[in-house]
């Protein structure tokens, strides 16, 4: 007879190989932080294809400041690895508009997940690293995610709303020495 086929796995188009040591792998506009262990033989990381027709809507009260990305790790057979422990981080690196997109607060930063072909979003534990412009969201699986921002509950406040005191004196002064220059021009 014929010889037992072997399949063979195939990288995605765009994916990049995992070592068993792990590291940070960049799929711009975001970036996965792969722990030491977390794909024991080494795998492959598919930066994402998406049928965007799939994805849910964002949640009431967030928006999402990217287009949402579906995140793949394969084993060295070709199947996707689904559980990590110690968890992955899931971050992008925000631009000054997206900042003033979630209000002017990084507090407002939130890194959602959904599995495909799910109709909610969840969100992960974000951390925010104002210096480096970065958000990340811990994950023990994977699947899709989306940088997004809860809307602000607030406008940003400019002010306290009370006048300074240097105005409150220099109006008062300035009325004073308007009202003395009427009363010396009707004695003269």
């Amino acid at each position: 007879g014929n010889p037992p086929v072997i399949p063979i796995f195939v990288p995605p188009p765009g994916s990049q190989s995992v070592g068993a040591s792990g590291g940070t792998f960049n799929c711009a506009p975001w970036f996965l932080m792969i722990n030491p262990g977390n794909v024991p033989g080494g795998g492959t990381l598919d930066c994402g294809s998406l049928n965007l027709n799939a994805v849910p809507p964002a949640p009431t009260g967030v928006t999402f400041l990217r287009v949402p990305e579906n995140v793949i790790l394969y084993d060295s057979n070709g199947n996707k690895l689904t559980s990590f422990n110690p968890p992955l981080q899931m971050c992008y690196i925000y631009s000054d508009a997206e900042l003033a997109a979630a209000g002017g607060d990084p507090a407002n930063f939130v890194v959602i997940t959904s599995p495909v072909g799910g109709t909610t979003w969840e969100q992960l534990p974000t951390t925010v690293d104002v210096a480096a412009h970065r958000v990340c969201g811990s994950t023990t699986h994977l699947t899709l995610f989306a940088l997004s921002a809860k809307s602000p509950t607030k406008i940003p406040a400019t002010g306290d709303g009370t006048l300074p005191l240097w105005l409150i004196v220099v109006v008062l002064l300035g009325g004073a020495g308007a009202g003395w220059l009427v009363i010396r021009r009707k004695t003269i």
